[in-house]
């Protein structure tokens, strides 16, 4: 996985969070990311972790496509299941791919804080060639 998470992020997130760490598992065809939040932020809305959550499987599947192909999400499913604990917590987002067919490519997302899980998703994308 030659992609640099950074260069991936929306300016957005940039400005609001720091990569605290990236761990590659290419064998198993994962990224696990741990951010800090910026404390400017008032609380950690569900849309910042479905940003996350869909940032995080689009570099895992970025990194199996050739130069020429294009990547269009196809779905994203989140399901959250408690809120972030704010302030000092930082945030674990695990992405994995689960399944890739011919063209269609599902990658399944934990994301923990305070190692609890928060939110999981499963976002499925179709790589095309021009």
């Amino acid at each position: 996985m030659g992609v640099d998470i950074v260069d991936t992020l929306p300016t957005a997130l940039k400005n609001i969070m720091i990569i605290r760490d990236v761990i590659k598992n290419e064998k198993r065809g994962c990224i696990r990311l741990t951010v800090s939040i910026s404390p400017d932020v008032a609380s950690i809305h569900g849309g910042l972790i479905a940003l996350l959550a869909m940032t995080s499987a689009e570099v895992v599947v970025t990194s199996l496509l050739h130069e020429e192909e294009a990547l269009v999400v196809i779905n994203h499913n989140i399901n959250f299941l408690k809120h972030v604990a704010l302030y000092g917590q930082e945030i674990d987002v695990e992405s994995c791919i689960i399944s890739k067919g011919e063209k269609v490519i599902n990658i399944q997302t934990f994301v923990r804080s305070n190692e609890e899980d928060v939110a999981y998703a499963v976002t499925s994308f179709v790589s095309e060639s021009p």
